[in-house]
Order: structure tokens, then C-alpha cells, then sequence
């Protein structure tokens, strides 16, 4: 059996914030699930660069074609990435999750669903499908 999936490639990060201070700056609340702009995601990766994160491919197709794979079926994902790295990390690991991937690569930053975890533990999630 053949698979294929067409849909949103969001890599899922998840980041410990040093501070509230980013939050602040692009207009976030705590507790909130925002869908934000490029240019918010902008200063979020660059303000957290230097932290650790936890990342994986997401998105609900391709989260199903991964799980096709490992269930021994032949899946395929189609959707699209931006000409970042975190693109090339999506593509990687793709791959390495046994679907053949089918990305039409865009100028720009891929989309993401970041989960910020503030000081005081709060989550915030902010999701970007701009491409």
C-alpha cells in the first residue's frame, strides 16, 4: 500500500524562555495560541537562538505519513518549506522517518507551531503557516 498526504509542514519546537521580555516585545500574552507573522517568528529565533529547543516534524498529514512508515507502509508528504534551516532540518528528518518527501521550497522561513514555556511555566503557542 501507497500513501500520499498533502498539507502543512510545521516543525513543532518547543523552547524554555529565559525571560517574558520577548513576549512583550512582539506583543504576545501568556496563556495565549496566536497565529503569528513572519516578522514576530523573526524575533523569536533570533532572540532564542543560543537556547536549547526541542524540535520534530509536525503538522497533522505529515504526522500521519510518519506514522504509515513506521507501520511499514510506502508514504509520501507533499507541502511546502521555506529556503531556511529550519526547512532543511523538516526535509532531513522527514526522510529519516521513511517518507518521501515532495517540498516546494519558497524564499522565506518555514512555518512552525513554537511552544514558548515562560519562567513561570506558562505555555504559549504560536503557530506560523505564512508560506
Amino acid at each position: 500500500m501507497r500513501t500520499i498526504g498533502l498539507g502543512n509542514a510545521l516543525v513543532d519546537i518547543l523552547l524554555q524562555l529565559e525571560s517574558d521580555s520577548i513576549l512583550q516585545e512582539i506583543g504576545i500574552q501568556k496563556g495565549a495560541m496566536d497565529m503569528i507573522s513572519e516578522e514576530q517568528m523573526t524575533a523569536i529565533r533570533k532572540a532564542q537562538e543560543h537556547r536549547e529547543k526541542s524540535r520534530t516534524p509536525g503538522g497533522s498529514v505529515c504526522n500521519s505519513m510518519r506514522a504509515m512508515s513506521y507501520l511499514g507502509a510506502a508514504s509520501s508528504f507533499i507541502g511546502k518549506i521555506g529556503s531556511d534551516s529550519v526547512g532543511e532540518y523538516y526535509e532531513e528528518a522527514v526522510r529519516k522517518a521513511g517518507v518521501t518527501p515532495y517540498f516546494i521550497k519558497t524564499e522565506g522561513i518555514s512555518g512552525s507551531c513554537t511552544v514558548l514555556i515562560s519562567p513561570d511555566g506558562k505555555h504559549i503557542v504560536c503557530i506560523c503557516t505564512y508560506i
